[in-house]
């Protein structure tokens, strides 16, 4: 009787943990595509960070590549913001529209002409600011951008 008594309240156990489990797998498995794009979003967006560095320190001269934000680390840590809040909005979208991707691609177009305000306001007033450390530093948002919303909405190649 013992037995029995334990088996019943396993299966009882078992039956109620049942719809939860099947939450929680459907939360994973709806999350899983995201964190995967995510990550390739960021090791692109990372990838033109270290392609615009190179391409600082090989087309600027010296000075002109040592101008800070043209540096691995604020590029790289711009770059991962970029990319956490691109996932937080594209996680979002789906949920408010039936077009998730083109509606991405306008808000991702808005913010990329939003980040050249800095570039253009602020940057040119920095210490070892140049004319051409700044168009680097300009393609280095497209490229970062490029990265992120091919990575997001899963058109890397093609």
């Amino acid at each position: 009787m013992v037995t029995r008594s334990t088996t019943d309240s396993a299966s009882r156990t078992a039956d109620a943990a049942a719809p939860r489990a099947a939450v929680v797998t459907a939360v994973t498995a709806e999350a899983s595509p995201l964190r995967r794009r995510a990550l390739v979003a960021l090791a692109l967006a990372l990838l033109a960070t270290v392609v615009s560095r190179v391409v600082a320190a090989v087309a600027l001269s010296p000075a002109a590549a040592a101008f800070d934000p043209l540096g691995i680390a604020p590029l790289a840590v711009a770059a991962t913001v970029a990319t956490l809040g691109a996932a937080a909005v594209y996680a979002v979208l789906p949920r408010v529209t039936d077009a998730p991707d083109r509606a991405f691609l306008a808000v991702s177009a808005v913010v990329l002409v939003a980040s050249f305000v800095p570039v253009v306001g602020v940057a040119p007033s920095l210490p070892g600011a140049t004319t051409g450390g700044l168009v680097v530093l300009g393609v280095a948002h497209v490229l970062v951008a490029a990265g992120i919303v091919g990575g997001l909405t899963g058109r890397v190649l093609g």
